[in-house]
């Protein structure tokens, strides 16, 4: 499914970088490089078609996300946005298509962070990994947003240190997920091989809605997912969130008053006896990847001007104030994050220590 949206006229916003005086620019009309005898002062994407690819289908957390920036971005680059909706291969699909697009169109893709820094790290034990990290055009990101970990209102592990209980008794814990690659899955790897609870995966589940009915019909014990996905059932009084790992959205209302009651995966980490070095070399990797989650990508390739404005476009997209404020309304939070911080964070993520690299092997080698 695709959203088309024509430019509104807006003053420039100084996107493109500053030639020398003097030079030519290139020859050639392509994505990657200006127009042969352009200006310096030129907007590359003035009038073009911009696709915007999300690795899920319409109605999701990703798709909202695109669909509520689609208006600002189009008015700061000047150009067309038009969103494609492409899921598959859990996120996978996608971000291999952007991989490969190189000049070929103006194209940007919207990254599930977490589920690909994973997947490339994992090598051989992913599967459809056609892409390397460490040469897309990082745009910047859109949220810094924690996990939280839920079961039901009438769950067991809903009483005040049940989960701890749990824990220490070994009792199996059936556990929701999607499948290999998403965050809920690494998620449950995490509370297994880290914090040493006995769970059971169950998976197959086709997203967050789809699991958190399971845990509401007691058909799992609990789940792990974004606060955005978890939100809905816990304001609803169905759902008991019970800890939750990164940051605690202090700057918005409604979900710092919910994480502001509950433990955060360090406490219960210390509670549970579990060293400082083993929390520091698997959660803390981890959570430098939520603070980037949600990305905005160009393809390798990308000419420094034409990356140059898409970064300006992102950060006065994401920056207004009226587009964050109205984004939590929905239970969408907009933390931005510019492309050079976000390119740093992925370096980082990609030299990760080998511990947490073979964790990541097993999330996708491991069959439940």
């Amino acid at each position: 499914m695709t959203a088309v949206l024509k430019p509104r006229k807006l003053a420039m916003l100084g996107i493109v970088a500053l030639l020398a005086t003097g030079l030519a620019a290139c020859s050639t009309s392509s994505p990657g490089t200006s127009p042969s005898g352009t200006p310096a002062d030129v907007n590359p994407l003035k009038g073009k078609t911009l696709n915007m690819a999300v690795p899920y289908a319409p109605g999701g957390s990703y798709d909202r996300l695109a669909r509520g920036i689609q208006n600002g971005f189009a008015g700061a680059s000047d150009a067309t946005v038009v969103v494609l909706n492409e899921p598959g291969a859990g996120s996978l699909l996608s971000t291999n298509r952007t991989y490969a697009t190189g000049t070929k169109e103006f194209r940007l893709g919207l990254m599930n962070t977490v589920g690909v820094v994973a997947a490339q790290l994992a090598g051989a034990a992913a599967d459809g990994v056609k892409f390397d990290l460490a040469k897309f055009e990082w745009i910047g990101s859109f949220s810094s947003e924690p996990e939280v970990l839920v079961t039901a209102k009438n769950s067991k592990l809903a009483a005040p240190g049940a989960l701890l209980k749990a824990l220490r008794d070994g009792t199996e814990l059936r556990y929701g997920a999607t499948g290999p690659g998403d965050n809920t899955w690494i998620d449950a790897f995490l509370l297994r091989d880290v914090l040493g609870l006995n769970v059971k995966i169950v998976s197959g589940f086709s997203g967050a809605p789809d699991i958190y009915s399971a845990v509401l019909r007691g058909d799992v014990d609990f789940t792990m997912t974004s606060l955005a996905s978890a939100l809905t059932p816990i304001v609803a009084g169905d759902a008991t969130p019970i800890l939750y790992v990164g940051d605690d959205m202090k700057q918005f209302d409604e979900a710092y008053g919910i994480l502001s009651k509950i433990k955060t995966v360090k406490e219960f980490a210390s509670e549970a006896g579990i060293s400082e070095a083993k929390y520091t070399t698997f959660i803390e990797p981890y959570l430098a990847l939520l603070t980037i989650n949600r990305t905005l990508v160009a393809p390798p390739g990308t000419s420094a001007e034409v990356v140059k404005a898409y970064r300006t476009a992102f950060d006065a997209a994401a920056g207004d104030k009226e587009l964050v404020a109205s984004s939590a309304k929905q239970r969408l939070y907009i933390q931005p994050k510019n492309g050079e911080e976000t390119a740093k964070i992925i370096k980082q993520a990609l030299d990760a220590e080998s511990d947490f690299v073979d964790l990541l092997k097993r999330s996708f080698s491991e069959k439940n």
